[in-house]
């Protein structure tokens, strides 16, 4: 478990940089191919057309940065499924929002990938919080 717990915590990672850097293509790469991402109050976003809409809409949200915490980690053969936490950063370094998220994982010849992508607004995130995690209409761009 301590290996997957790591894995997971390494992938979080490169998926942190690759905002912080503006790098859609290792963004994209964190993906399988038929992921689906479910975000408030959006149809879900579908396969790798879908993460670059995820992606671009993080520039017109005003996201410098977003945080992911992991709370909890399973696996189970080449399945596993992640609840965490997240914070989002704007351009100005103020907070856009607080979150929380399940992902379920794959694991690859590449390693693990996020697979389904549920991201949620916390309540203290706010009017500000829910735009910083998808609910307007840039998403559907």
């Amino acid at each position: 478990m301590a290996n997957l717990l790591s894995d997971i915590q390494a992938a979080n990672e490169r998926s942190m940089a690759a905002v912080r850097k503006g790098d859609e293509e290792q963004f994209v790469r964190l993906y399988t191919a038929d992921a689906i991402l479910l975000l408030p109050g959006r149809e879900p976003l579908e396969g790798i057309a879908g993460v670059k809409t995820f992606f671009a809409s993080f520039k017109t949200r005003g996201v410098r940065e977003i945080t992911l915490t992991t709370i909890e980690v399973e696996g189970f053969g080449d399945t596993a499924w992640e609840r965490g936490a997240s914070q989002i950063s704007g351009l100005e370094g103020g907070s856009l929002g607080k979150g929380k998220y399940i992902v379920i994982w794959k694991r690859t010849s590449d390693g693990w990938k996020l697979h389904r992508d549920i991201v949620n607004a916390s309540a203290e995130g706010g009017s500000t919080g829910m735009s910083a995690y998808g609910h307007e209409q840039s998403l559907n761009g």
